[in-house]
């Protein structure tokens, strides 16, 4: 089974733990918020709420045009800015590290990345202007979704902020997952649980496992290996725990793993190690059966399955696309194959990336050394040069780097 169940993300520098999201009320220094009056000077929080924050962006509506874009690149003197969808340098290579933008958003750095004296260097969140919105020393960060960005603390406790730096969960847990719908996953004590916004705990944290919000749904399972249902945002369980393994919904199904039973046949360890897999819909109703052993979830109408390699010397094998109904669209023989974003799949085939379209047909041949999904119009590849850079969806370079890629 395919997937990322945590969507656990962290942005890390060398010298510097990990982070996973978490949520907490405004921090200041002094205030009780859960972080020490030193701890939160440390960190960098403001010392009164909203001093120092003007011109807050508005979160994107619609897709953005080209010259709203932001796309982080590095400069010809080995520093790193932005450039929009037009290809023009729009924030200046000043720094160290670039993250790209969400919700409006990015963490730069204006200084080398190095701990020093065990505290982190000052990470900055500027808006699409290059606006300094806040500055914050945190050993670990997220990027912003749905206006909250997780952080770690010194402590190796998590929390989240909001877009003006201020802490609006308190940094309580363990672990958390970024925002779908309003909620985030948030583990503490072993348990996973489930917060809005503002914190609040909406489902109880006593759950073995969990997935983020998709569609609406929440894949879950109240015990370490047991079965797993589906539940709204609210807690609410829609489809009763009987499976033995589910998956976000995606495309208006979710990837569920039958028991012996549900497949109809005999329990044995060998199903166990080769189970059948099924596409449910949101009434838990069968759509179809898996007819392959490895199988994904749906992305634009469309999920790749295989058998895996033909053999353990294999690089290859034989992806199959299957539209919503089971039924096969087109086969690769491929080394890799990605999701289906605005229209086309990045695929990899002896040693080289290229884009297919729906009907299985090159619509940009494999003769780049990597190439990342579409977005907002544009991807970013390597080409054969073994230089980076930006492409349209016409497969025109609209910005390529000025240094070759180490890797």
């Amino acid at each position: 089974m395919l997937g990322n169940r945590m969507e656990l993300l962290a942005i890390v520098i060398p010298g510097i733990l990990a982070c996973s999201i978490a949520l907490t009320e405004p921090a200041v220094a002094g205030k009780d918020n859960g972080v020490p009056a030193t701890q939160a000077a440390l960190l960098g929080f403001p010392k009164e709420p909203g001093k120092g924050v003007s011109n807050l962006p508005k979160l994107a509506a619609s897709k953005p045009k080209p010259s709203e874009l932001r796309l982080p690149i590095q400069g010809k003197h080995g520093k790193y800015g932005y450039i929009d969808g037009h290809g023009r340098e729009v924030i200046q290579c000043i720094y160290y590290i670039a993250e790209p933008f969400h919700d409006g958003l990015a963490w730069v750095l204006t200084e080398p990345p190095i701990m020093k004296g065990g505290v982190p260097p000052a990470w900055s969140v500027i808006d699409k202007k290059g606006r300094i919105l806040f500055k914050a020393r945190y050993p670990g960060f997220c990027p912003f979704s749905e206006g909250r960005a997780g952080f770690r603390t010194m402590g190796g406790k998590m929390g989240f902020i909001d877009a003006r730096g201020q802490v609006i969960v308190k940094p309580i847990y363990d672990s958390v997952g970024i925002f779908h719908g309003g909620r985030a996953l948030v583990w503490r004590n072993n348990k996973w649980g489930v917060i809005d916004r503002t914190g609040h705990i909406v489902i109880p944290i006593s759950y073995a496992r969990m997935t983020p919000v998709h569609e609406g749904l929440i894949a879950f399972s109240r015990v370490k290996n047991g079965p797993w249902g589906y539940m709204d945002k609210n807690g609410k369980v829609v489809i009763a725990p009987k499976y033995l393994e589910a998956e976000s919904f995606s495309g208006g199904l979710g990837q569920v793993t039958l028991t012996a039973a549900q497949a109809g046949v005999k329990p044995s360890q060998e199903y166990n190690w080769n189970p059948i897999f099924a596409y449910i819909d949101v009434n838990g109703k069968i759509a179809f059966r898996a007819s392959h052993p490895i199988c994904g979830n749906f992305a634009e109408g469309v999920a790749w399955m295989n058998d895996g390699p033909s053999d353990r010397k294999a690089k290859s094998s034989i992806y199959v696309a299957v539209d919503k109904k089971g039924a096969t669209l087109f086969r690769i023989d491929a080394d890799n194959v990605g999701d289906f974003h605005e229209g086309v799949a990045a695929a990899e085939v002896d040693g080289a990336w290229g884009y297919l379209n729906k009907t299985g047909k090159w619509a940009h041949k494999p003769d780049l050394r990597d190439a990342d999904d579409f977005d907002n119009g544009f991807a970013r590849v390597k080409g054969e040069d073994n230089r980076y850079g930006y492409v349209d969806r016409d497969f025109h370079y609209i910005w390529k780097s000025p240094f070759l890629s180490a890797d």
